[in-house]
């Protein structure tokens, strides 16, 4: 069975490889039409201050980690957007005046993942400069800092200090264009293999039926 697959994609090897290279081709087509984003990635620590005698590793890692969790939807609200958009740092404001379309895209356009037991959160927006990119993560990075108060409840007992970035991309963050490529080629390589097995094995049962009338007619012939 194995044997007579391999003769078939040898036989085949033409018709295999032709799905794969168009899909790779259109992803190609279309990626190159997207419209090009960059990113710019800042890293924030959320502190739980404690008292002195009561230093407990572990309650301030919980702390860290249920404060993280608040802060990581926060940043999805309209206030906070808001906030943001008024900043001081000038940014060319392209998300829609209505709040519900607004925060699609602003959800589109920021990603915020939580490094687990670390109170570290790392921050990415993707816009299509690269100069408003840095302002917009800039801007979130010390909304976060001065306003954090408004966010996560803690009052004083809580610090937010920014410990990497603006770091923007020196290439398009998206769309990734050689990863487009890359996975319809293999999208297409699995269909042309799946196709050329279900060839084979259809072709296999086709044989072993004609075989099987076949000695039947000769059955029935010298009965």
């Amino acid at each position: 069975m194995q044997e007579n697959f391999l003769k078939v994609i040898k036989k085949n090897w033409e018709i295999i490889l032709i799905f794969p290279l168009i899909l790779g081709f259109l992803s190609f087509s279309i990626s190159a039409f997207l419209p090009v984003r960059y990113s710019s990635e800042v890293k924030i620590l959320v502190i739980q201050k404690q008292p002195n005698d009561k230093v407990d590793a572990f309650s301030a890692a919980k702390s860290a980690e249920y404060l993280g969790d608040v802060l990581s939807r926060m940043i999805y609200v309209d206030s906070f957007i808001d906030d943001v958009k008024n900043s001081s740092l000038d940014i060319k404001w392209n998300f829609s005046s209505s709040s519900e379309k607004r925060k699609k895209e602003w959800a589109k356009e920021i990603d915020i993942k939580k490094i687990n037991n670390t109170g570290i959160l790392e921050i990415k927006v993707l816009d299509r400069s690269k100069a408003e990119a840095k302002k917009i993560s800039e801007a979130i990075a010390n909304n976060f800092i001065n306003n954090g108060k408004k966010y996560h409840g803690g009052g004083d007992n809580v610090e937010i200090k920014l410990i990497d970035g603006p770091i923007v991309s020196d290439f398009q963050a998206s769309p990734n264009i050689l990863l487009n490529i890359i996975f319809a080629f293999a999208i297409g390589l699995i269909g042309s293999l799946s196709w050329a097995y279900y060839h084979n094995f259809s072709r296999i049962v086709l044989e072993k039926e004609d075989k099987k009338n076949y000695l039947n007619d000769k059955i029935n012939f010298f009965r």
